[in-house]
């Protein structure tokens, strides 16, 4: 057995070894790795270089052979049309070699240890002699082997689909082997090995090949997406409330709490951030928005909403369903306070407190309500959007909260922020407190600090006890007036906020769900989708809501790709490439779902179509030409664009009558797609499907013009008679059925109708029916047999002719020549035979003549000098016609035209 495989190795190695009974040999030309060390080209400095892994497993009396590294050129990988299968193979011989290692390993354990940290000297270069580090190494290769295999994959899957959808999967791949093979141990490689082979089966049965199934879930939202397209082909706009209709499907659907959290923040954030955005129409248009002070305040201000909403609701839950009884001492407080808000607020204050660890019975500092201290009341209303209940709380506290009430009351007066007077006089208090006195109250110091916006680098810890609350009280401090990050070093604006958020929540050390939530609260949504979608989990959440940002027209598009990301940045904002979030995910079920992927398709419609010199052809959009490649790659072509007969119609005098597919409510106009797959089913030999998709767009001077070309290669490149009477057969239905269409009669399908008489024509001369041949060509009068006509048949070949056509005129002229040879000698046996009385047919003998003294008769002169004649016009046409494809037509002519004898 063979394996390839092309992942950069700075090392190769080779490795011959031989174990027997009587000790343990180790021969090597070239140095493996240590073990234990990762090797170098998992780092990122490691190079673009390829290597070949060649490993041949033979066992016979209790020996093991393994050999081989080699080198290969990236050019050679990339030439090869179908990805290598190595992965299944390689594994399972790496599985019998380590089981054969270990039991060496037990067998020889004795002079494994006598010869550890021995080495002997092959050639220039030295190898370990532990069977222990041998298996190490063997393991090492085994995983670099793994990661090999898939990035072969990647790179001819990336070349066949022609964007970026293997680097990603690929860096994702090559850091779940890496962290794989750091935490398993020496037992735990086989199990590894097993696993990885078996992911690898699935993944290509599965949905890399576009055969997914789609969810209960994913359905909901592409009828959803339907109804949004449908509406956008009846108004010719954007559908700016997509992200509510997609919402909304989780209102009825019972499905993963965290999933419904993320469309209750993203919808919410962006439907109210996008309020402003129904002038946008252009990209600079939306930065330009983005950028905005109007911006930075409807996104704060949703932001905090939802913060504040969720945080209630949750409050609210706790109160209806208790986890300990404390129904009775909430009710008397509702009856005290006057309000169901008091009862969320000091139920929330309690279990704040209790994460905190604070004890209900220790007092902090001021007045007590509720068993609570005050300003953990008064926090808890403020985080909770209960202003009108904090004020209730400092107005029933000590001096100091009911001094405080006056910056609660202007606080919620201005939608939450203080004047210029009162922020800066609450922050000299603030600034003025001595902490280290040990009379502070921290709930006090979070309120003041919140409020005033004085401490926005605080985390304030012992009260934030999860992402929500650390991200509101940043919210709450952050100044929307603020434009540029530069414009105070005090004051938090959004887009400090924004630099703090990515540094807190880097990729692949944090949570996918609390970085979404984080990054879409600071109205980074180009960063929430990409990190959501690069979580295969939540990829259609994420590609659904790209469609629902680009219809908001608050999305930044790229249509740059980036290699192994979907995201871009420039001029310090981020863009998303829509086009590979879109096309990766769909391209996951397309197969199996031909409408759905239609659908989601649709949403490329305004992106400029992919350049691949792959592909010959031109497309307006990207929609165009993923339409081409799924129809390319399913073969649903009926499906796709519709039939021309369509099924229990009866067809009108032959008429065909066109029933649409799928495509056509979504692209009226298919013409470029069905040309280019046409063209495409015509190069490979499957000529009845690609005329079939020429008719069903009614493309018919393009179908004529093929028709045109393959009929003037079976002209040329004869073929067999039952293959001729074929296409024969399929032209002429084709032809007739115009006819009966009342097509316009255009000069390509004039062209046709000759070449169909000229195969006619051919076919009776292959029959050796020379007469009837003759009389094809004296109706068309394409080849003149009058000298009188050679004029006329001159200037029909320069100005009617196709090019197509007169290719075939000068092999044409060349077969009326034979047929008219033919057809003289056939009439002349005919008059000689019967002078002598011989039957007619019968082979004709000079003998017989001589003894008979027979000389010609009138008529055989007659009909010698009729022929000759004819013969004489079409020397005559072939001398004014050009040649190319017969250099020496006019020696063939002459020497055919000696036979008239």
């Amino acid at each position: 057995m063979e394996w390839n495989h092309s992942t950069p190795f700075n090392q190769s190695s080779v490795v011959t070894s031989g174990i027997s009974a009587g000790g343990i040999q180790l021969n090597s030309s070239r140095t493996l790795p240590v073990a234990g060390n990762i090797p170098s080209w998992l780092t990122p400095s490691a190079g673009n270089s390829l290597a070949s892994l060649r490993s041949l497993v033979n066992q016979s009396d209790g020996q093991a052979r393994w050999s081989g590294m080699s080198s290969i050129t990236a050019s050679n990988l990339m030439a090869a049309e179908a990805p290598p299968q190595v992965a299944n193979s390689f594994l399972e011989a790496t599985e019998r070699l380590l089981k054969d290692g270990s039991q060496y390993k037990q067998k020889h354990e004795d002079a494994s240890r006598s010869l550890a940290g021995t080495f002997l000297t092959v050639g220039a270069e030295q190898h370990p002699e532990s069977v222990k580090d041998f298996l190490d190494k063997k393991r090492q290769e085994a995983r670099g082997a793994l990661i090999e295999s898939e990035a072969s994959v990647c790179i001819q899957a990336k070349r066949r689909e022609a964007y970026l959808t293997p680097d990603i999967e690929w860096e994702k791949f090559k850091e779940n082997a890496v962290s794989q093979y750091l935490g398993a141990g020496s037992g735990g490689m086989l199990a590894l090995l097993r696993s990885q082979k078996q992911q690898r089966s699935l993944d290509v049965s599965g949905s890399q090949l576009g055969d997914r199934q789609l969810t209960k879930e994913e359905l909901l939202f592409i009828q959803t997406l339907r109804d949004c397209n449908d509406e956008i082909l009846t108004t010719h706009s954007a559908v700016s409330n997509l992200l509510e209709r997609f919402s909304a499907i989780f209102t009825t659907l019972s499905t993963d709490k965290a999933v419904r959290e993320l469309w209750n923040a993203f919808s919410a954030v962006v439907g109210h951030a996008r309020s402003d955005a129904r002038a946008v129409t252009t990209q600079d248009q939306v930065a330009a928005f983005r950028s905005s002070e109007s911006f930075n305040k409807l996104l704060i201000a949703g932001a905090r909403s939802y913060l504040e909403l969720s945080a209630y609701t949750v409050a609210e839950e706790q109160v209806r369903n208790p986890v300990r009884d404390v129904s009775n001492e909430l009710s008397s407080n509702a009856a005290s306070s006057g309000g169901e808000s008091t009862n969320v607020v000091v139920a929330y204050a309690r279990a704040q407190l209790s994460k905190s660890r604070l004890s209900l019975g220790e007092s902090t500092s001021g007045t007590r309500l509720h068993g609570v201290p005050v300003w953990a009341l008064i926090y808890s209303a403020i985080r909770l959007g209960a202003l009108r209940t904090a004020v209730t709380f400092c107005s029933q506290g000590d001096e100091s909260t009911r001094d405080f009430a006056r910056y609660i009351t202007e606080y919620q007066r201005n939608n939450g922020a203080l004047l210029a007077s009162s922020l800066h006089e609450l922050q000299t208090t603030y600034r003025n407190q001595n902490p280290a006195s040990g009379n502070s109250d921290l709930y006090k110091q979070a309120v003041m600090a919140i409020i005033s916006r004085a401490e926005p680098e605080q985390d304030f810890g012992g009260i934030i006890h999860s992402v929500h609350d650390w991200l509101w009280t940043k919210l709450a401090q952050t100044d929307t007036s603020a434009s540029s990050p530069s414009s105070s070093s005090i004051d938090l604006t959004l887009q400090k906020l924004q630099h703090t958020v990515r540094s807190r929540f880097p990729a692949k050390q944090t949570d996918d769900c609390e970085a979404f939530l984080a990054f879409v609260l600071t109205g980074q949504f180009e960063l929430a989708v990409e990190r959501l979608f690069l979580n295969v989990k939540f990829r259609s959440h994420a590609a659904f809501m790209a469609i629902g940002l680009k219809q908001a027209k608050v999305l930044l598009i790229s249509h740059e790709t980036q290699l192994a990301s979907v995201l871009l940045k420039r001029d310090g904002l981020f863009f998303l490439d829509l086009a590979s979030v879109v096309r990766i995910y769909a391209d996951g079920f397309r197969r199996r779902h031909l409408e759905p992927a239609l659908e989601v398709y649709f949403h490329l419609s305004e992106t400029p179509a992919v350049k691949v010199s792959h592909y010959d052809h031109q497309f307006s959009n990207l929609f165009e030409f993923c339409v081409y490649k799924l129809a390319k790659d399913t073969g649903n072509y009926a499906e796709l664009f519709g039939v021309a007969d369509a099924p229990g119609t009866a067809a009108v005098a032959g008429l065909a009558v066109p029933r649409k597919g799928l495509v056509h409510r979504l692209l009226p106009d298919a013409t470029r797609v069905v040309v280019a797959l046409a063209q495409d089913l015509i190069q490979n030999g499957e000529l009845v499907e690609g005329l079939e998709l020429y008719e069903t767009t009614k493309q018919m001077t393009a179908m004529f013009r093929v028709l045109l070309k393959v009929l003037a290669d079976d002209v040329l490149f004869p073929t067999t008679a039952r293959q001729r009477q074929s296409l024969l057969n399929l032209a002429t239905k084709y032809a007739e059925r115009f006819q009966v269409a009342g097509g316009h009669d255009d000069v390509t399908v004039r062209n046709v109708y000759v070449m169909l008489d000229l195969l006619t024509f051919l076919n009776r001369v292959d029959n050796q029916e020379y007469r009837q041949a003759l009389a094809i060509m004296r109706n068309i009068n394409l080849i003149p047999l009058e000298q009188n006509a050679v004029g006329t048949a001159v200037a029909a070949y320069q100005a009617d002719l196709l090019p197509e056509v007169r290719e075939c005129i000068p092999f044409v002229t060349l077969q009326t020549m034979q047929a008219l040879v033919s057809c003289y000698a056939a009439e002349k046996e005919r008059i000689l035979s019967s002078r002598i009385g011989a039957e007619v047919g019968s082979p004709l003998r000079t003998a017989n003549l001589l003894v008979s003294g027979v000389r010609l008769s009138d008529g055989l002169i007659k009909l010698q000098a009729t022929y000759r004649k004819q013969s004489h016009a079409i020397l005559d046409f072939g001398n004014k016609i050009p040649s190319q494809q017969l250099p020496n037509l006019m020696d063939l002519l002459i020497k055919l035209e000696g036979a008239l004898i």
